[in-house]
């Protein structure tokens, strides 16, 4: 049976300062000081994308998030890039969406009073190399839930940039085999099967995986020995051509600047 990936990541809070209280009229706050900024979030939990946040300089208003969430979940104090001052990471939640259950947000207060870069599903990973990593989930259907795939992202000279993982880490990036190839049993029904593109999702998953961890060969091996459908050339053509186009998204710095739009 597939596994929904359950990710353990350490909890930094240096020297953060947080107050949260719940009003009766389910408005929730939660008082952030990070560094010279004092940042306030502030959601309604009873109602969608009401939440905004507000960012404060000596009592000022700097800057102003209004409507683009639910509710905040947490945030953490880390240095991503080793250069001894902290970035602020915001989790909050939207709420809305089986595909996504919080956008992270990564404050630089060396840079600006706002958001530089914000990644879906985000989180932190301490363990995967000398600076702390992003590691960013994709859901790929909410029919078969335990199918997911991630990759890492590293805040580089300013940039928050994809991050090739070295065999130690690209391991962790290989699609769990002996589990789709136990679900695809149990799911193939023959005909009616290769008409419902659940099926389909199993092996985009296998591609777009192996595709992350640098073991395309795999993938297509795996195609070979377990697709049962017709038309296997066209089939495999997809998959490869579906992997490929993800991976370059991934890839593209610009999908990770902090929009407001």
């Amino acid at each position: 049976m597939i596994k929904v990936l359950i990710f353990i990541l350490s909890v930094i809070n240096v020297f953060s300062i947080s107050t949260v209280y719940s009003q009766t009229d389910s408005i929730v706050k939660t008082n952030i000081k990070y560094y010279d900024l004092d940042i306030e979030v502030t959601s309604n939990v009873s109602n969608y994308f009401t939440g905004n946040v507000t960012v404060r300089k000596k009592g000022v208003d700097v800057y102003r998030m209004d409507s683009s969430f639910s509710s905040y979940i947490e945030h953490r104090f880390i240095d991503l890039n080793g250069d001894g001052s902290k970035e602020l990471l915001l989790s909050l939640s939207e709420g809305a969406s089986p595909y996504v259950f919080n956008m992270l947000y990564i404050f630089d207060v060396n840079k600006d009073v706002k958001p530089l870069f914000m990644a879906q599903n985000g989180d932190v990973d301490t363990t995967s190399g000398v600076t702390p990593k992003i590691l960013v989930n994709a859901r790929m259907s909410p029919s078969v839930m335990g199918l997911w795939y991630f990759w890492y992202l590293e805040y580089r000279n300013g940039k928050l940039v994809y991050w090739k993982p070295d065999e130690k880490n690209k391991t962790k990036l290989r699609p769990d085999i002996a589990s789709i190839e136990y679900d695809l049993k149990d799911y193939y029904k023959g005909k009616e099967t290769c008409e419902d593109n659940i099926y389909s999702v199993f092996f985009e998953n296998v591609f777009i995986r192996y595709k992350l961890s640098g073991e395309d060969y795999l993938a297509e091996e795996f195609f070979n020995k377990n697709y049962k459908c017709e038309d296997k050339v066209k089939a495999l053509k997809n998959y490869k051509s579906t992997a490929s186009d993800t991976y370059s998204w991934i890839k593209d710095e610009k999908n990770y600047i902090y929009s407001e739009f």
